[in-house]
């Protein structure tokens, strides 16, 4: 099953030592909230979490292998093959339509966008510009992207943070049967319902 393990694990960026010593696990089947006051460094860590700010000291495991020593090409590969990431601002391409904001491809699995689509309750053609939908539709989008992919890791950076609470339920139980599926799924948020429904917590 997948997981990510951190131990003694610290990170740096400009010169300036963000965080330091953190040691937790992040499970397979389970949602991990990071989470704390803001500037405490929730999303630099999500982001040292998923390869996208350099590790600076200690081992973060990925499935037992420790990424520190990762070359950029594994990194894209973890992200081709493995990861998603679901962001604040929703992450889609306005421009471009639905179904290639979920592929990311001009030539996807027609029949697999649409079951994306089903499973995040989005009745919208996938012809239909993303720039169009309203804001829980493309945080919708941006999970069907991950669904798509069946991406093992799934990181999603204050994914409820711009919606109305309808749509941030919504988006909170997506996030939760991610997990039931046998995802991993660390958020960094500072929604206490989004909190509430994690299976655990990393305070910083």
């Amino acid at each position: 099953m997948s997981h990510i393990e951190a131990r003694e694990f610290g990170v740096r960026v400009g010169g300036d030592e963000l965080l330091s010593a953190l040691n937790f696990l992040c499970r397979a089947g389970a949602v991990t909230a990071i989470v704390g006051p803001s500037g405490c460094g929730k999303t630099s860590l999500l982001n040292a979490m998923s390869g996208l700010y350099p590790h600076t000291s200690g081992a973060l495991l990925i499935d037992g292998d420790d990424s520190v020593g990762w070359s950029a090409a594994r990194w894209r590969r973890f992200w081709r093959d493995r990861a998603s990431f679901v962001h604040q601002n929703y992450g889609v391409i306005p421009d471009r339509n639905v179904g290639f904001n979920i592929s990311l491809t001009t030539s996807g699995d027609r029949s697999r966008m649409c079951q994306a689509l089903e499973a995040v309750s989005l009745e919208v053609p996938l012809t239909a510009r993303a720039g169009i939908l309203s804001g829980g539709e493309q945080q919708r989008v941006g999970i069907a992207r991950a669904i798509y992919k069946s991406s093992q890791f799934v990181f999603a950076d204050e994914p409820t943070a711009s919606l109305d609470r309808v749509n941030r339920e919504h988006v909170i139980s997506l996030l939760r049967t991610l997990a039931r599926e046998g995802r991993t799924v660390v958020t960094a948020t500072h929604d206490e319902d989004l909190m509430k429904a994690a299976d655990q917590v990393i305070s910083l």
